[in-house]
């Protein structure tokens, strides 16, 4: 599940949002204005959003990383590439022994 607020977090400072607006969400023809930030999303939305453009380079950056929407949305920095992924499983399995 990933709601607006996450998605126009700032994948530098996590407290902060992107500076943007939302001020639409098209979901397959009903329309949410001015959508709150807890408003969840789904696949096919298509958001109407106001912003500067380094919000929209940080934005389309997110979107198209799954690893930076999924620490915006767990704030959990997943270990990237086959061996950082085996070393974070084998110090798992160290810490559950």
């Amino acid at each position: 599940k990933l709601t607006l607020a996450e998605l126009l977090r700032n994948p530098h400072q996590l407290e902060e949002s992107l500076a943007c607006m939302s001020f639409m969400i098209d979901r397959d023809g009903d329309f949410m204005m001015l959508p709150a930030g807890d408003t969840e999303l789904c696949e096919g939305d298509e958001i109407l959003l106001c912003g500067t453009r380094y919000a929209e380079t940080l934005l389309r950056a997110t979107m198209n990383n799954p690893y930076t929407l999924n620490y915006l949305v767990s704030c959990e920095d997943a270990p990237r590439g086959y061996v950082f992924q085996w070393l974070a499983r084998r110090r798992q399995s160290k810490t559950v022994e």
